[in-house]
């Protein structure tokens, strides 16, 4: 029961609290430290639709943002 916005802010914080960590990974490309990228999808449900659309649609964001040089936040 969470608006796009509202799901982005969440991923903000979470992932804005793994950069404070600053947990090395020396093998990373992207940074000296361990960092994360989200996918963030949100939708009005209907009777209709199936779980398995909305967790797709995240899941398509997620590699979106890894695509896109990880340590992102992609929206759908």
């Amino acid at each position: 029961n969470t608006s796009p916005e509202g799901a982005m802010a969440v991923a903000q914080k979470i992932q804005a609290q793994i950069k404070s960590l600053q947990l090395p990974h020396s093998k990373s490309e992207v940074s000296p430290y361990v960092t994360a990228s989200f996918g963030v999808a949100s939708i009005i449900p209907t009777e209709s639709q199936n779980p398995e659309f909305i967790l797709a649609q995240a899941d398509h964001a997620l590699y979106q943002a890894k695509k896109e040089g990880r340590d992102r936040i992609v929206k759908v």
